[in-house]
Formats: C-alpha cells, sequence, structure tokens
C-alpha cells in the first residue's frame, strides 16, 4: 500500500522484525494488514550471526489497506459496476425466463400436459387445447368449439388415464400412453410430448388426427359435425366424427361416422357412398320424364333427347318434315315409370339414366317421287341414356 492513501505513515519495526501502521501489522504471509497483538513480547535475543538489526523488508505496496485508510477511485468504480453487472443480470434472466415459457408452452411435466389437453377437449375449450400444441395445424376448420360439441353430444371424452413412459424417450421427447373412452367405448392413444428447447417447457408434438374425404362429395355441401368443408383431408380432435351432406337431392349410405383416438393411426376414414334421395329420385324421373314427352311431341325431323330423324333414308325414301307422329312402345314406357340411376361415379351432381328404349314412328313420306301417308319405318333412332345435371333449377337432361 502505497504512502499517500491516508492513515498513519507505515514504519519498520525492528524489534518485531515487521511493518506497523498504527494497530496494524503487515502480514508478509497472508499478504495483508492485520491487528497488532496486544500482549507483549519478549524480546528477541540477539542471533550470534545476526550483530546488527534486522534488515527492514519492502515496504508493502499490496493487500488489503488498514482500516481508515480510502479506496481509491479504480477500485470504487469497480465496485459499482459489478453490482450493476449483478442487477443486469437478474433482470435479464427474469425476462429470458419469461420469453422461454411464453404462451402456448407448459412448465408441467410430459403426463401433465397430455392431461390438461385432454381437460380442455373435455371442457369444449378449441383455444385452449391447440394451445399445448407444438405447432398448429395448417387447417383449423374443425377445431373449433363448435365441432368439439357436436363431437362430444355424439359421443363424449370420459374416464381418461395418462401414462408416461419411464423406459423409452429421448430428453426432448416422451412418449405418452392416454386410455380413454368416447361415447362409451373403449379407445387409446399414442401421444408424443417434446420440449426441443430443453427448457423445461412441454408440448404436444401431436395432437389432432388427419382423415382422408375424398372428392366424391363434391359439389354436396358436405359437413363434419355440422362444420362446412371444401377439402380432400380434415384435421379433426379426438373424438367422434361425423359426415353428411347438406343437398336434399342426395343421401349417404355406408359407414358416414368414425371414432378417431390416436394421432399415429392414419387408417380413419369415411366408407361412404353418395345416391339419390326420395326427393332427388323424384326430381330426376321427372326431369327425364318431361324431356322425353317434349320430344316424342315433336312432328319435325329435329325433336332431341336423341331421336331426330333423317329428311331421306338409305333407300331412298323421304321423310316429310312436320307429319312425323312418335310414339313409345310399351317397354320404353315402363322403363320410363320406373326409372333408375346407374350407379354414382366421379362427379354426383351428373346422374345418368339406364337405356330408355325405342318408339314406333309414322309420317307421309315419298318413294320415287310418290307421296304416301301412314308410313313405317324401321332401324331409326331410339331414346338412349340421358344425362342429368343436377345442378341447375329445373335439372338440365343431355342425351348421348
Amino acid at each position: 500500500m502505497s504512502e499517500s492513501t491516508g492513515g498513519p505513515k507505515p514504519e519498520w519495526d525492528a524489534a518485531r522484525g515487521e511493518w506497523v501502521s498504527g494497530a496494524y501489522r503487515w502480514d508478509a504471509t497472508a499478504g495483508q494488514w492485520v491487528l497488532r497483538e496486544t500482549t507483549p513480547q519478549a524480546p528477541h535475543a540477539a542471533s550470534p550471526q545476526a550483530p546488527h538489526a534486522a534488515s527492514p523488508q519492502p515496504l508493502p505496496g499490496t493487500g488489503t489497506p488498514p482500516p481508515g485508510k480510502k479506496l481509491p477511485t479504480g477500485a470504487l468504480i469497480g465496485i459499482i459496476a459489478g453490482g450493476l453487472v449483478v442487477v443486469l443480470a437478474v433482470v435479464l434472466g427474469i425476462v429470458f425466463a419469461v420469453r422461454a415459457v411464453g404462451p402456448g408452452r407448459s412448465t408441467a411435466g410430459p403426463q401433465e400436459v397430455v392431461s390438461d389437453y385432454f381437460a380442455a377437449l373435455t371442457a369444449g375449450d378449441s383455444k385452449k387445447a391447440l394451445s399445448y400444441l407444438d405447432a398448429k395445424p395448417a387447417d383449423t376448420t374443425l377445431l373449433t368449439d363448435e365441432a368439439l360439441a357436436a363431437s362430444a353430444a355424439a359421443g363424449p371424452i370420459a374416464d381418461v388415464v395418462v401414462t408416461a413412459s419411464e423406459t423409452s424417450g429421448t430428453a426432448y421427447s416422451v412418449p405418452v400412453t392416454v386410455e380413454y373412452t368416447i361415447g362409451g367405448e373403449q379407445v387409446s392413444g399414442q401421444f408424443e410430448a417434446v420440449d426441443f428447447e430443453r427448457d423445461g417447457s412441454w408440448t404436444l408434438g401431436r395432437g389432432t388426427i388427419d382423415i382422408y374425404v375424398g372428392d366424391d362429395f363434391s359439389g354436396l355441401n358436405p359437413t363434419v359435425n355440422g362444420v362446412a368443408i371444401d377439402s380432400d383431408t380434415i384435421t379433426v380432435f379426438p373424438g367422434v366424427v361425423e359426415l353428411a351432406i347438406d343437398n336434399a337431392n342426395y343421401a349417404l349410405t355406408g359407414t358416414t361416422t368414425t371414432i378417431v383416438s390416436d394421432p399415429d393411426d392414419y387408417s380413419a376414414e369415411f366408407d361412404a357412398d353418395v345416391e339419390l334421395s326420395d326427393a332427388g329420385l323424384t326430381t330426376f324421373r321427372g326431369a327425364v320424364n318431361d324431356a322425353v314427352t317434349a320430344c316424342i311431341a315433336s312432328k319435325s325431323l329435329v325433336a332431341g333427347c336423341g331421336i331426330d330423324l333423317p329428311d331421306v333414308l338409305s333407300d331412298g325414301t323421304k321423310i316429310i318434315d312436320g307429319t312425323i307422329t312418335r310414339t313409345l312402345r310399351a317397354e320404353t314406357q315402363a322403363t320410363l315409370a320406373n326409372l333408375e340411376p346407374e350407379e354414382i361415379f366421379g362427379d354426383p351432381t351428373q346422374v345418368r339414366a339406364t337405356y330408355l328404349g325405342g318408339l314406333d314412328v309414322t309420317a307421309d313420306c315419298e318413294v320415287n317421287g310418290q307421296r304416301q301417308t301412314g308410313c313405317t319405318f324401321l332401324f331409326l333412332p331410339t331414346l338412349g341414356s340421358p344425362l342429368v345435371d343436377m345442378t341447375t333449377e329445373p335439372p338440365v337432361v343431355r342425351w348421348d
């Protein structure tokens, strides 16, 4: 310690062989000033080898200053700066901790986060359920409170037992098995809790299920759990999923309801077919019969319905336009009375009828320049298989 720092001036105590400053002495071994002993010590005997007084040790220049000495300006600045660093570290640490957890993450463990997810599902809270997912699905059309309510009405989730694996998984991924019931039916699902940032904030890697619907219901206003869909693949929460169509002319047959419970199960599907409803069948039959009636009534060569006539036949006979009478044969009338559509493939709004049958035709004709009445003909066009466009009102009937 330099002499310019204030306090008593250090002096060499030859009797003790040490530097002293007031009530303190310099401990060379410890490298600091310490209190001097108050008990008098016996005088040192002169050493035969040291007839002269002990040589003073170098004046100490470092170590803890004796009490009463002022701290250098640099030391004060260092202490203040160090305190600020500690305060800033604490503040920044708090901010980082808040950001690390953040919205949508949970400090609960793998088992707890899955339990919380199912609690949100049973409560019908879609927003809270989605907050437990590590990433929100791209399509959330059916991830709504409305869809959850419809699912619960068809078959509520209950008896949930969540078990996290203790033998498999990693530091950032733990498989979690869930045993539960949907509408009283026992089901199970394998879920994955993840903590990719390894900060103790666990989320669900996947908690929803994808189902391929296909495009067989295009144009029929399909709905799932009462919510309109416009995609061939849907994403849903675990539960009951019911497919329907909002079109009075059509009905679904087959399996229209399925239960989904496991995000890793990609086999869920609807084994449903489209057919005309009773109302749709009536509309279909009416459209075809009306078209045939109009065509049969025509006296012209061009009548429509695929039964137009040529003005000259292959043998040279000329049919006189405006004199034609067309009559449905008995079997054709029976077919029209009980008309059935063909099985629907592809676009369900385009419905084809079965083959209708033939008809008889009489007309005035000209043979070898002579006009005759009541002419009959063979091998003339017949009523084929009409295609009915059910998207219009009234439906449009087209013929091959």
